[in-house]
């Protein structure tokens, strides 16, 4: 807040004490003062005096510094909240029963690499299969920006094309989760896909989340999802997730994530298989990749996998069952949800 202007008296008062009393010092103790405001006032005093003509005070535009750290303080628990809660998402399963998740790798909708009949096939399957829920690693297009931008001329579809193929994606089914990926945060704030999963009411963050699907009955299932956890292996293409499942303060029962393109599953039994945690590593739809190509990088892509969650099974060990056979895995949780005949005795 700028200080306010100091009145004429007061400037004359400091320049006839300071005279008087041969200095600041001496006029500070005869008048009782202190030092640094009789100094400033003396300072104004002569300035004042030697000035042809006085500036009038301007008021100044800023926030004042008292209402900016108010204003930064809400703003700091706003977030703190919002982070908070999405720490760890709660989500009511509102289905009896065994029910699954379809994990989608990286779609990359847009490229001429796309697997089209299959992503088709495996969003027809959710709609065919009751139970059985869609969720998704990230990199829903591939949204070139800065100077890959420069690769639109070399596929078939254009960049407002891509936006639309996103929105029917997005919208096509009911989302369990959806992580925005690298390409997808190359859009910053403008990020079409945060406003399209907001209308399909869909749950979207960057990077990745946590999830604790709680059944009617049977134990909550912790998903942990995300782009790409850190960590990489020669052997093992599943390194990543399963170091998080091992050094992670969670125990998650599931943990997904994309990025690389290329598919592995470990299973990790942890205290003697009391907890089971499967890591997963979903390859991507984009099944062509020039870059892929030129670099020699193995073809190991799988685009999905299913975990069929079984909320009456016996202990851990049977509670996640992991399919990358698709269709294998809707048979399975339809057979799982079959209505149980009771048959009575005598």
């Amino acid at each position: 807040m700028p200080q306010p202007p100091i009145p004429t008296d007061a400037l004359r008062e400091a320049l006839d004490a300071v005279q008087r009393h041969n200095g600041i010092a001496g006029a500070s103790a005869a008048t009782g003062i202190p030092e640094t405001t009789l100094r400033r006032r003396y300072k104004a005093a002569l300035a004042e005096q030697e000035a042809p003509f006085a500036i009038a005070s301007m008021p100044s535009g800023d926030e004042p510094i008292e209402e900016l750290i108010a204003r930064r303080s809400a703003a700091f628990v706003r977030k703190h909240e919002a982070r908070q809660a999405r720490e760890l998402i709660p989500v009511k399963v509102r289905v009896d029963g065994a029910y699954g998740v379809l994990h989608m790798g990286d779609p990359h909708v847009d490229d001429d690499g796309c697997d089209w009949p299959t992503l088709t096939r495996h969003l027809e399957l959710i709609d065919q299969t009751e139970g059985l829920f869609a969720a998704n690693v990230g990199d829903l297009s591939n949204n070139w920006v800065g100077r890959l931008a420069r690769l639109y001329a070399s596929q078939g579809t254009t960049a407002a094309d891509a936006i639309r193929m996103v929105e029917w994606f997005v919208g096509r089914v009911r989302w369990l989760y959806l992580v925005g990926g690298n390409h997808d945060c190359w859009s910053g704030a403008a990020d079409p896909v945060k406003w399209f999963a907001a209308q399909a009411g869909a749950a979207y963050q960057w990077h990745g989340m946590r999830l604790e699907l709680q059944a009617s009955s049977g134990p909550p299932v912790r998903i942990n999802a995300r782009h790409d956890f850190q960590g990489t292996s020669q052997w093992n293409g599943a390194h990543a997730p399963a170091k998080a499942a091992r050094m992670g303060w969670a125990r998650d029962h599931i943990y997904t994530c994309g990025h690389r393109h290329s598919a592995a599953h470990n299973t990790l039994f942890l205290n003697d298989g009391e907890h089971v945690a499967h890591a997963i590593r979903l390859g991507a739809y984009k099944r062509y990749d020039d870059y892929a190509d030129s670099k020699g990088f193995p073809r190991e892509n799988v685009p999905a996998a299913v975990t069929v969650i079984n909320p009456a099974a016996r202990d851990a060990l049977g509670l996640v069952t992991v399919f990358w056979d698709v269709e294998a895995a809707a048979d399975y949780l339809r057979w799982l949800r079959r209505p149980r005949v009771r048959v009575r005795a005598g």
